[in-house]
């Protein structure tokens, strides 16, 4: 009985009560009432026997009657659902206005009666009620007001093992365990390692009968439990253990924490510039394919790129992966890994060598045997917290931002005793606690039965904690957590999808009392408390949450057979399924066998796997062995769709046959699929939920030659599945996804849901939608993108759709802007572009945005120039056919296009009139909703914005881009919560006067963000008269405002910490007074400054990161060995640098000793020294010969670890500081055009540099003749050095890692090789011939280019004419541009072949070598 019995409450009264009230209301408004009186009183007995159905009420039931107990409940349960069916029969008769009151009057009867006999049997059961006195109750605090949990992982009593991940990730150390580790092995054996554990323990248990035991005390926890393995780092020099990538295991049972300490690491700040964005997160699921890891690898480093949404072989994504993380170093978390890594580790591990050295993976496993298999570094093993950091952990989630009270620490620390060292048990235990301070709620939580459950057979205290935790949870919630765990283990939710999911199936209903709410906002704050209460846990992306596996296992142990899931036993599937998910690829069984008739959710995960390591595979393949036939016996009634075309695609599959007869199988396994689908369609006409979007194409085998094999099924498939005859006859369906699925067209049946809610059809691409796809007037979500939605025609009659990302207005009738007039619920983001196409302001008028008050980010778009959007567009990339070699040329293919369309050429579609009077009328019209956060306005016209603008009274962002005749801007600073202030390509603003301000006392006292960006005539910005403007502003970022003629010094905030200012040539000296009041700035970045720029680096005290290019003059006063704080500096294209007086004076006397002598011109430069004292000038003491050095300068830029500069000799100031960075570790000398000796030996003294790159050093001829003495270096780049033909004499490096040469002269590469002369040589002239073919057609494309603008009317009109001899013409021009460039290519191969491997005995120690993209050398395994 405990299936159906849960400590705290109970879904079936609630459901129940749901029905009763529905029922009441449809009789009711009925016409024919009066035939329902006997059915309305039957009603009024239903709801007096809802009382004593109550999970604490049936504890009462003696033990020997448990059994005939659960029996009735099963009835009860089965009553109620058939009332549920009725009640949404009834609402989808009503919707389709067709009722047969005869057969409606008889099923309510019916059904209603059975209903109360069932419960009227619970009496006989029940003779004294009673109440669980150990019941825990649900805290009445409103879910709004729970203090949030935190964001970031928590990581407490782990120091010792995150400086030695930190230690060999960032300084590639090693280190090897104080103690023997093998035993760990023995551990991987014992039951809490075995997935799926928590499910069986709980099984068996008898609950019922630990829930009547009194809570045993725990035993005393042992402050010191267990003692932790210690670590000592070792020196490991050689070849043979380099491994590139270096794999780092954290090993340990579920719960101590190894995600978060993993999280840590990945959020650490010095990791994430270590490996520079270059980083991933991947977690491993049951069943995990072999190119799941890769795709979701190359889509983490690449986002532009959704690979996810097509078909790849294993070894095409093997190399698209290897091309994106060649030569770069990064950083990979595989989280929760199992054994199932041992299949596809070797392709793995071959894709991710192409990294450069230093690249990591870090390895969470709870197996030994998995971190001994995969690591190449000493595991970190972590054990159970110490008492001490235990109760800090749990200290800071039970009271978050509270303070604990003398009353709650002592039953905390009891608390802790219990838990036994497990970091999650604490984790979770405090989150439940920290939503109630009460005491009386401590102490029941402390005397909870569930304690009793770690006293049995097995030694697990997890399960108390989640057990307590769980019966907290009010009982939608808990409905809500067991839905959760049908999703495969680690799963991703994305929190709207999984809220709409529970929407569908009828968890969440509004309260009567409730005003002006949502169901999503309801349903919102249920994953909101799911997450506080930790049931669910943030990731390292901030959309996105996982649900812990052992979470998962527990819900599943205490739910019923109405949730399976993609893990469960297919053969032995319940009848009473109603929420399903379903592994194609492990699917083996024929769903014909089973009634399915009330399943609610099926949500379809997997492909078309058929290798023969597939289980699935082997299944059907059994079903259907030696009878190929078996798939045209398949049942006509599964294959009835209106769609004659697509039934007719699906036979022609079996017609595909290739030699190895794979493709066969594939088809028979298609068709299986498909009657598998068809049966449940005919079947379960309750379903309210069917997903797709899970379906994945196996990569591993998705293609065959050039074939997209498994895409196209899985497309084929779910297209049959969209025209089904049943499909329309699915009446409460609600929630329907076809994203990623590959299909190109939807049948108008499907028009015929009027009930839907959801519809997913993202990464999808059509050309036409169905015209009745406005009939789905119950829409609320359609997931598509902007091509799509705007396929939609008369979209205005879904009033209720809330999601609406960009609505583009055009001319015809059903797709202008009225559209929007009725459409009042659209919440988030709305952007609402090709506003030049609104004809008039009563069109404005008509959209009703005001009303609109979901909304909380509007976009606003004219585009003058829609046929930038298109293909063929002038500065396009891509619209050379040259390019991509194809035969056809680009003239004769661009003469078949539509010159008149939206993709045509830049040039046929010049751009409209521009009417700022009219642009101005319309956006007066376009007010939004008061509550406003976000707008942004983009190619509007307007001379000036509406007064509306400044009325948005709760607005907190503001963009204003590329509007071309905007002059003057509205006083935004009385917008009291504006925070970030965007303008962009505002060509036409000159003046941004003092009316900016508005009449507050304190204008933009919310701004932290500022940006002016490619405003070249702004030439005045006033000052305010209240020097309070600007109190909180953070960011400043002042780009391309080239006229501006001074700063707003009085009005410009002194709490900014970022700076960023380009082109500020014209107000350079308000720049210096301002930096002189900024002592709080961190990131200061001035680029192409004209004047003469100074810093007074006294003042910026706390500045760490400086950034200084192409700027004319650069003045450190004071000397910019002031800068102590300074961690980052960029010096470059500066062209004289200028740090104090005195060091301008020693430039001056330089060359004056050997004339004058060195007494004399000491003397000479004191005196001046004196003079510019005397003047007030501000100095430091000159470090003459021979004076000792102040102590406030032997150690100064102590934190600077990064240094890029060139123009070595421009200051000796900056010579001089060289030799005192005791922490630099990355060096990069930027176009330097010679290194003197002088420098050199500056260079020995950087002891601890470990990173030095050469870039862009066009006339530098050789390098530092000294680097072999630069012990510590560990990876030497050069990049575009194209004179330098040789490295040095001494070599380099006896240390050096990784050598990695880009752009360098081919003598340089010669001399770098270690292969056979004349397979090199071969090699360079097919690069050499490839470099030369497009070289040509990119000088023939902009040839075409010239050509098209100057003759086009006329080339086009005579194009064809000309164009028959197709690609001729291209082959011919071609050889002979081979022919003239021969003599070149000879004279280079003798020049390759003379200098070929003479500088390799300089590098054979690299292990790593790279050179102009070839690995020459790569020792790590």
């Amino acid at each position: 009985m405990e299936e159906l019995v849960e400590d705290n409450g109970w879904p079936l009264p609630a459901a129940i009560a749901r029905v009763v009230g529905k029922l009441r209301l449809h009789l009711g408004g009925s016409s024919d009432a009066h035939k329902y009186r006997g059915t309305m009183k039957m009603l009024d007995l239903l709801e007096d026997k809802l009382s004593i159905l109550r999970g604490e009420s049936l504890q009462g039931v003696d033990a020997d009657r448990e059994e005939e107990a659960a029996a009735w409940l099963r009835q009860v349960k089965e009553a109620a659902d058939e009332a549920e069916e009725l009640v949404n029969a009834m609402e989808a008769s009503a919707a389709a206005a067709a009722s047969d009151s005869s057969s409606l009057l008889l099923g309510v009867k019916y059904t209603v009666g059975k209903l109360v006999s069932a419960c009227s049997e619970v009496e006989s059961l029940l003779p004294v009620p009673g109440l669980d006195e150990d019941g825990l109750e649900t805290p009445g605090d409103d879910v709004a007001a729970l203090p949030p949990g935190p964001d970031q992982p928590f990581v407490v009593g782990r120091d010792e093992e995150i400086g030695v991940i930190l230690e060999m990730i960032l300084d590639d150390a090693r280190f090897v365990a104080d103690e023997s580790v093998e035993e760990r092995a023995s551990a991987d054996g014992s039951q809490i390692s075995r997935k799926g554990w928590i499910i069986d323990a709980l099984r068996s248990i008898d609950l019922s009968d630990q829930r009547n035991q009194p809570a045993e005390s725990a035993a005393a926890y042992q402050k010191e439990m267990g003692s932790r393995v210690k670590y000592t780092r070792v020196q490991s020099s050689t070849v043979s253990s380099m491994c590139n990538p270096t794999v780092i295991p954290i090993v340990g049972v579920g719960g101590v924490g190894k995600t978060a300490l993993a999280q840590f690491i990945f959020d650490d700040e010095r990791v994430r510039e270590h490996f520079r964005g270059n980083s991933a997160w991947v977690y491993f699921t049951d069943n995990i394919r072999k190119e799941e890891p890769m795709a979701q690898i190359f889509v983490s480093m690449q986002p532009e790129h959704n690979m996810l949404d097509h078909a790849f072989s294993l070894n095409s994504l093997r190399v698209q992966l290897q091309s994106v993380i060649e030569g770069k170093r990064f950083l990979l978390v595989l989280d929760d890994v199992s054994d199932e890594i041992r299949a596809m580790w070797g392709d793995l591990r071959s894709a991710l060598k192409k990294g450069a050295p230093g690249s990591v993976v870090l390895v969470t496993t709870n197996l030994y045997s998995v971190a001994s298999f995969v690591g190449t570094t000493t595991p970190v093993f972590l054990d159970y917290l110490h008492y001490d950091d235990l109760w800090k952990l749990f200290k800071h989630h039970a009271f978050a931002s509270y303070q604990s009270t003398e009353a709650l620490e002592p039953i905390g620390r009891k608390i802790v005793d219990k838990v036994h060292g497990s970091p999650l048990a604490a984790k979770f235990i405090g989150a439940s606690l920290r939503n109630c301070l009460d005491e009386a709620y401590w102490k029941r939580v402390l005397e909870s039965w569930w304690w009793n459950v770690s006293s049995c057979s097995f030694d697990i205290h997890i399960i108390s904690s989640f057990g307590i935790c769980h019966s907290e949870l009010p009982a939608y919630l808990r409905q809500c957590l067991v839905f959760c765990s049908i999703f495969p283990r680690n799963y991703l939710f994305e929190k709207y999808e999984l809220i709409q999911m529970w929407i569908a199936n009828g968890f969440v209903e509004l309260d009567n009392t409730t005003v002006a709410r949502k169901l999503e906002d309801v349903a919102g704050e249920w994953f909101d408390e799911l997450v506080n209460k930790c049931f669910l846990q943030p990731t390292v992306w901030k959309a996105w949450y996982i649900m812990h596996s052992w979470v998962r296992d527990f819900a599943i142990a205490l739910s019923s057979n109405e949730y399976q899931g993609v893990d469960c036993t297919m053969g032995n599937l319940p009848r009473s399924v109603r929420h399903l998910s379903v592994d194609m690829d492990a699917m083996n069984i024929p769903w014909t066998e089973y009634s399915i008739k009330q399943l609610r959710s099926l949500i379809l995960f997997g492909g078309f796997r058929h290798n023969n390591s597939s289980k699935g595979f082997n299944n059907i393949y059994n079903i259907l062995e030696g009878s190929y036939d078996a798939a045209d016996s398949i049942s006509e009634r599964s294959y009835n769709t209106t769609d004659k075309d697509t039934a007719d695609n699906i036979s022609e599959w079996s017609s595909f046959s290739f030699d190895d007869g794979e493709v066969d199988i594939v088809a028979i396994i298609l068709k299986r699929y498909c009657d598998i689908i068809g049966s449940i369609l005919n079947r379960s006409t309750s379903l309210r939920l069917l997903s797709l979007s899970n379906l994945r194409a196996n990569s591993a085998t998705a293609c065959i030659g050039d074939y997209p094999l498994e895409e196209d099924g899985i497309a084929q498939f779910v297209e049959f599945t969209t025209t089904h005859q049943m499909l329309p006859y699915l009446t409460h369906l609600r929630y329907l996804d076809f994203s990623h699925s590959g299909i190109t067209k939807l049948p108008d049946s499907l028009c015929s849901l009027c009930n839907l809610q959801v519809l997913g059809l993202r990464g999808c691409r059509f050309t036409q939608l169905p015209r009745r796809m406005n009939s789905l007037v119950g829409l609320r979500h359609l997931h598509a993108d902007a091509d799509t939605v705007a396929l939609i025609h008369g979209i205005g009659q879904l009033t209720r759709l809330q999601d609406l990302y960009e609505y583009r207005v055009k001319a015809e009738d059903g797709h202008t802007l009225i559209e929007l007039k009725d459409m009042r619920y659209i919440q988030g983001s709305l952007c609402i572009s090709d506003l030049q196409r609104v004809a008039n302001r009563e069109e404005a008028i008509q959209a009703n945005l005001g009303r609109k008050e979901y909304v909380t980010c509007l976009a606003l778009k004219w585009d003058r120039n829609q046929s930038s959007r298109g293909k063929y567009n002038l500065y396009g990339k891509e619209l050379s056919q040259f390019d991509r070699g194809q035969k056809q040329p680009l003239q004769a293919s661009l003469v078949e296009k539509n010159y008149t369309s939206d993709i045509s050429g830049y040039l046929m579609n010049p751009p409209e009139v521009i009417k700022p009077d009219q642009d101005m009328e319309i956006l007066e019209c376009l007010s939004p909703p008061r509550n406003l956060q976000t707008i942004k306005f983009f190619g509007y016209t307007g001379l000036a914005f509406p007064d509306w603008v400044v009325q948005l009274r709760y607005i907190k962002v503001i963009e204003i881009s590329h509007c071309t005749e905007l002059q003057v801007l509205p006083p935004f600073g009385q917008l009291e919560h504006l925070r970030k202030l965007i303008l962009h390509e505002l060509p036409s603003m000159k003046d941004v006067s003092s009316d900016v301000y508005g009449t507050s006392n304190v204008a933009f006292k919310s701004l932290e963000i500022l940006c002016f960006e490619s405003m070249g005539k702004l030439e005045n910005w006033a000052d305010s008269q209240n020097e309070e403007s600007f109190s909180n502003l953070q960011n400043l970022q002042i780009n391309r405002c080239d006229n501006l003629r001074e700063l707003p010094l009085m009005s410009l905030g002194l709490a900014i910490r970022k700076l960023s200012l380009t082109g500020c040539g014209s107000y350079a000296e308000t720049v210096f007074r301002y930096l002189q009041k900024l002592t709080s700035l961190t990131h200061l970045s001035i680029n192409d400054c004209s004047q003469k720029l100074i810093l007074p680096c006294q003042n910026l005290i706390s500045l760490e990161n400086l950034h200084l290019s192409n700027c004319k003059e650069l003045y450190f006063e004071g000397g910019i060995l002031r800068l102590n704080n300074l961690k980052n500096l960029h010096i470059s294209g500066c062209r004289k640098i200028i740090s104090t007086v005195e060091e301008e004076i020693n430039r001056l006397f330089s060359n004056w000793e050997i004339r004058l002598g060195k007494d004399q011109s000491l003397v000479l430069k004191s005196g001046l020294l004196n003079i510019a004292k005397e003047l007030g000038t501000k100095r430091r003491e000159l470090p003459l010969p021979g004076s000792p050095q102040k102590e406030e300068f032997m150690h100064t830029l102590q934190y600077l670890t990064d240094l890029t500069m060139d123009n070595l000799s421009q200051s000796s100031d900056l010579d001089n500081f060289l030799c005192k960075l005791s922490a630099l570790r990355t060096l990069c000398l930027h176009k330097i055009d010679v290194i003197s000796l002088h420098q050199e030996k500056w260079l020995e003294q950087i002891t601890s540099l470990q990173e030095l790159e050469f870039s862009c050093c066009y006339l530098l001829r050789q390098l530092p003749s000294n680097l072999v003495t630069l012990s510590s270096l560990k990876k030497l780049n050069m990049q575009s050095c194209f004179q330098i033909h040789s490295l040095p004499l001494k070599g380099l490096p006896g240390n050096l890692r990784e050598l990695q040469i880009l752009g360098c002269s081919p003598i340089l590469e010669a001399r770098c090789q270690k292969e056979d002369g004349e397979t090199w040589v071969k090699k360079k002239r097919g690069e050499w011939h490839k470099e030369t073919i497009n070289e040509y057609r990119q000088k023939k494309t902009c040839e075409f280019w010239e050509g098209w603008l100057k003759y086009e009317e006329e080339w086009v009109e005579s194009a064809t004419d000309h164009l028959n001899d197709k690609g001729e013409w291209l082959e011919n021009e071609e050889e002979d541009w081979l022919k003239n460039n021969s003599d070149e290519l000879e004279n280079n191969e003798d020049v390759w072949l003379k200098s070929r491997g003479e500088d390799w005995p300089k590098i054979a120690h690299i292990p790593y070598i790279r050179v102009n993209g070839d690995i020459i050398q790569n020792f790590y395994l």
